[in-house]
């Protein structure tokens, strides 16, 4: 769109009039905001000379928005965001007015919603005290303590998963037992098994699991265990006559 004269004099008196972009062009209806920097940039390049000569053989200026907003008080920040989130101006040209970033009135936002005014106050830079050597050790110590703890808490869990893993597989190695050693149906309570199916069972497995974890599991006591093992190493005294008996019997 082509202005005149008269119209880019009066947009650039207004500005030096009040020094902010943005309502100058929402005061005077026109140019865009780009546009009117644009101006200031030509009339810098030539002296103060523009609009009434026009711009030839100088080369174009860019006016940049200092995106610098140290110093600015919780005050100056807090007026930004009345004239963003109350008076609905727009972001945009609010950030290209005071010459911030549309990110750090967001950031400003979210901070002062969060704790308030004391929120959008400087901060002051922390500066680590330095540390003496004995605290520096106790600080060590402190923590190869907890990492030592965190490393003693997952080895008693692995521990804890090896052992759940291995009580399941004697579940099934005794079940597996009691279908091929004693040839029982599936679904065979191992409760109603007698103490010497038990025991036969305890003696296929006693090599791969302890007796006494077999024992917990077939819910058999010790001391009948024993005694049925005792039984049977006992030597038969009355061998030697049942071959006679047999011989006999054979004969005739």
């Amino acid at each position: 769109m082509a202005y005149t004269v008269q119209q880019i004099t009066a947009a650039l008196e207004l500005y030096d009039k009040i020094k902010k972009i943005v309502p100058t062009v929402r005061q005077l209806g026109y140019p865009s905001v780009h546009t009117l920097y644009e101006w200031i940039n030509q009339r810098e390049a030539t002296g103060g000379k523009f609009p009434n000569i026009e711009q030839i053989g100088v080369r174009k200026r860019h006016l940049k928005v200092k995106m610098n907003h140290e110093g600015y008080s919780a005050e100056r920040k807090l007026e930004i965001l009345k004239r963003c989130f109350e008076d609905t101006e727009n972001i945009r040209d609010v950030a290209i007015d005071e010459g911030v970033s549309r990110a750090i009135i967001y950031s400003w936002r979210r901070r002062h919603l969060n704790d308030g005014v004391f929120g959008l106050q400087h901060k002051k830079k922390q500066i680590k005290r330095t540390e003496s050597i004995d605290e520096q050790k106790a600080d060590d110590l402190r923590k190869n303590k907890e990492e030592a703890s965190d490393c003693s808490v997952s080895s008693d869990e692995i521990v804890k998963l090896q052992r759940q893993v291995k009580e399941l597989q004697m579940k099934v190695d005794v079940m597996t037992e009691v279908f091929e050693l004693l040839k029982k149906e599936q679904g065979t309570d191992i409760e109603a098994l007698t103490n010497k199916e038990k025991f036969l069972i305890i003696s296929a497995l006693k090599t791969k699991y302890s007796i006494l974890s077999l024992l917990k599991h077939l819910s058999m006591s010790k001391s009948s265990y024993y005694y049925i093992e005792k039984a049977n190493q006992k030597e038969d005294k009355y061998k030697d006559i049942r071959g006679l008996l047999k011989d006999i019997f054979s004969n005739n």
